[in-house]
């Protein structure tokens, strides 16, 4: 990993000069990024040319900042009710309680990401 120089930047403007508008000066050293390569080429394998652009305009909707935003809200207030549930299980008569922490945070996952992507909670409760 010390095989090289590193350069740290603190200053925005410097670090814009440098991922965008001079990124290919700077190339992502591969070593880091075979992990990645398991299913092939994709947006994190690919460290530039024509290829990369093209998976990565593809990508870029998904990281606008209106989309962020919405999913930032949509996470917020999901995070929200697991802990209002996780509330209201405190306030029994009991000394504690348990929550499977597995199946919770899954559970909250895929209610964020239903309700963000497809505009429902994919989340079926009994």
């Amino acid at each position: 990993m010390w095989d090289r120089n590193f350069v740290f930047i603190s200053k925005v403007e410097d670090l814009k000069q440098v991922m965008i508008r001079k990124g290919s000066s700077f190339p992502k050293p591969p070593k880091f990024y075979d992990i990645f390569a398991l299913y092939g080429d994709n947006i994190l394998t690919l460290l530039g040319g024509d290829n990369w652009k093209q998976r990565r305009a593809i990508c870029d909707p998904a990281f606008g900042i209106q989309y962020l935003g919405y999913l930032s809200q949509v996470s917020v207030e999901s995070m929200d009710k697991l802990f209002e549930r996780w509330d209201s299980k405190s306030k029994l008569d009991e000394p504690y309680f348990e929550i499977n922490a597995e199946k919770e945070t899954t559970d909250v996952t895929m209610e964020i990401i239903g309700l963000a992507e497809f505009g429902y909670n994919t989340i079926v409760t009994c």
